[in-house]
């Protein structure tokens, strides 16, 4: 293909230029908040906007996760709870940028964090340990509550 052939130039708000001279749709963040049902619901991952409509009956984690999310940029849930390579999922729910955003827009991670991220996942495989859910910590919220109240009893019996 020769020099510059079958792409457009970058939008104004700087997304990137795409093969086949479409260019993704632009958001603004108001926009954004109104897809936020069901059969429209659409959430924003580094400044990418992805309708992930078609995608809630298969999600992992059950379609009422999405749906906490849609209508918001969900970057720092989304890093949080999943690994590197459902970024390539991700992308086949593309649909445009967000031009302007409530939460700053992070730079895409670095190595550093790549590796610390994979290191911590190998370390809950290798220990059979489940991060979202701590069963010690459910004793320690039985032990407070219990004395929370122990010492209201003591207070009132007295």
């Amino acid at each position: 293909m020769p020099d510059g052939e079958g792409l457009v130039a970058p939008a104004e708000t700087g997304s990137e230029a795409v093969e086949g001279g479409v260019r993704p749709k632009l958001f603004t963040s108001a926009e954004l908040r109104k897809l936020n049902q069901r059969h429209n619901a659409h959430v924003a991952v580094r400044g990418k906007v992805y309708d992930v409509s078609s995608f809630l009956s298969r999600h992992p984690g059950g379609a009422e996760q999405l749906m906490l999310g849609a209508g918001r940029d969900v970057t720092q849930l989304f890093e949080s709870y999943h690994p590197f390579k459902v970024y390539d999922v991700l992308k086949k729910f593309y649909v445009g940028d967000l031009v302007d955003n409530e939460f700053p827009v992070f730079p895409e991670p670095g190595n550093f964090f790549r590796t610390v991220k994979e290191r911590v996942d190998k370390y809950f495989k290798s220990t059979n340990t489940d991060p979202k859910i701590c069963y010690w910590m459910f004793l320690r919220y039985f032990v407070f509550f219990a004395l929370a109240m122990l010492s209201w009893y003591s207070t009132v019996s007295v």
